[in-house]
């Protein structure tokens, strides 16, 4: 887990894994997740979603953003 973890992403992370238990899916829920961009650039996911749906691989990224500080990229 990276150092930005704060309590709101794990809450989020904490309900997904649950929602994911629930056997409705196949879905790997992770926390500060790593992926490359399209254009080659790493990001991070503060929560990750990767699963499968009818034969496709689908990833859903959630952003626990904190309103009180200005967004970026990095």
């Amino acid at each position: 887990m990276l150092k930005r973890t704060n309590e709101f992403q794990k809450l989020i992370f904490i309900l997904e894994r649950h929602l994911a238990d629930m056997d409705v899916a196949d879905v790997r829920v992770t926390e500060s997740k790593l992926v490359i961009d399209q254009d080659g650039i790493s990001r991070e996911i503060d929560v990750a979603l990767k699963g499968t749906i009818a034969d496709h691989t689908i990833l859903i990224a959630i952003e626990c953003r904190d309103h009180k500080r200005n967004a970026d990229l990095k």
